[in-house]
């Protein structure tokens, strides 16, 4: 039979496992706006598409989805260096339950990644209604 002392360790490895899971999870980014049935005018609001966006040619649609891409690895890049670091404090915290201080959330490159994905959705559109190749 499992002594009392033993679901209290179990419990606070658990603990530590979920926290380390949820501080280094991201979650998948939205789905882009759907055009079925929509006007031009609406998905540009859905999508907060402005006049500067409107004005922008192929070539400089090209540009920027090059940086917003770049910009996506280099966040990815900070989440992916601190991956190893979480797992190992997350292991010693399945053992003892102050290490788990230590790991890195990264929630501003998460949020940046947020934010990357929706000017992305944006720079594909403005492609897609262009018809830029």
């Amino acid at each position: 039979m499992i002594s009392k002392i033993d679901r209290i360790v179990a419990s606070f490895a658990a603990l530590a496992a979920l926290s380390l899971l949820f501080g280094c999870a991201r979650s998948a980014p939205d789905l882009p706006v759907s055009r079925i049935g929509k006007s031009d005018a609406e998905v540009q609001k859905l999508l907060n598409i402005n006049a500067a966006d409107l004005a922008i040619e192929c070539p400089a649609l090209d540009a920027a989805l090059a940086k917003v891409n770049e910009a996506i690895d280099d966040n990815e890049l900070v989440i992916k260096g601190d991956r190893t670091k979480n797992q190992i404090v997350g292991y010693l915290g399945a053992l003892f339950i102050l290490p788990v201080i230590g790991t890195e959330n990264n929630d501003e490159a998460k949020e940046n990644l947020e934010k990357l994905q929706v000017r992305k959705d944006q720079l594909y559109y403005l492609k897609s209604r262009k018809a830029c190749p």
